[in-house]
């Protein structure tokens, strides 16, 4: 009985054993799924932050086109000149685009015909008379400003900073080799050399007007003679130092024969 009794103890102990070791599996199972799912969130958390980041367009900065400057236009003139200068049609042609898109000229195919490559030529002409224009009147602008600077920088009674201020001007107006003058002597050469330059800009920036071509009408050099009695053609072509053959031919004449009061050309 006894024995009986141990080993029905025996069993039940072995039983809680195993149902509490069944217990402690479940309870790892549900855990890790939810240790996923927590890992799984982070990551979509960290996906959501990477792809927001992704998408978010870079805004470039607006870049504003500087107007031509005259030396500008010059350079361009002469790579246009050097252009027309290529042999090769085809090659001219495609240089001649890529030049009037470089200039600013909208829709610009490569012309395939001498009549095609005229036109392109035209328009371009037409831009870089604009562009020189544009050019002359900003130059003229800074010509106004120059100007008054200087106006201003005369009236300075302190030497020092007069001087100092001539300098700044006289760089700006790309004068060559300044120096602060130190003496009157020195500041009245460096007040030549920008009068020098403001005028030089100022014949620059002058814009030429189209002058219009009116035909005046020519003044007739015909003269004529009305004929005497007692005149003939000799003494008549005599008299105007022309031969009696030009009389004859100026007055359609067919014969020597002349009459009073008869109108005759003589020159």
């Amino acid at each position: 009985m006894k024995k009986e009794l141990k080993l029905s103890l025996t069993a039940i102990a072995t039983a809680a054993l195993l149902v509490v070791g069944v217990v402690a599996v479940n309870a790892d199972t549900n855990a890790a799924p939810a240790a996923g799912a927590s890992s799984s969130s982070s990551s979509v958390v960290v996906s959501s932050e990477t792809s927001s980041s992704a998408v978010t367009p870079v805004v470039p900065k607006a870049t504003k086109k500087k107007a031509k400057t005259l030396a500008q236009v010059k350079k361009l003139k002469k790579e246009l000149a050097k252009i027309k200068k290529i042999k090769n049609a085809k090659k001219r042609r495609a240089a001649l685009a890529k030049f009037a898109k470089k200039i600013g000229l909208k829709g610009v195919k490569t012309p395939k015909t001498a009549k095609a490559e005229k036109a392109l030529l035209k328009k371009i002409n037409k831009k870089l008379a604009s562009l020189e224009k544009t050019a002359k009147k900003n130059l003229a602008k800074s010509v106004k400003k120059y100007k008054a600077l200087l106006k201003k920088d005369k009236k300075i009674k302190n030497a020092k900073k007069r001087r100092a201020a001539l300098a700044k001007l006289a760089k700006k107006l790309h004068v060559k080799k300044v120096k602060t003058p130190k003496s009157a002597k020195a500041e009245k050469a460096l007040l030549k050399k920008i009068n020098a330059k403001i005028a030089l800009w100022t014949k620059l920036s002058k814009i030429k007007k189209a002058k219009k071509t009116v035909k005046k009408a020519k003044k007739s050099t015909k003269k004529y003679y009305t004929v005497k009695s007692g005149d003939s053609l000799w003494l008549i072509g005599h008299k105007y130092h022309k031969s009696i053959s030009w009389l004859k031919k100026a007055n359609h004449l067919h014969s020597n024969l002349i009459f009073p009061k008869q109108r005759l050309r003589v020159k």
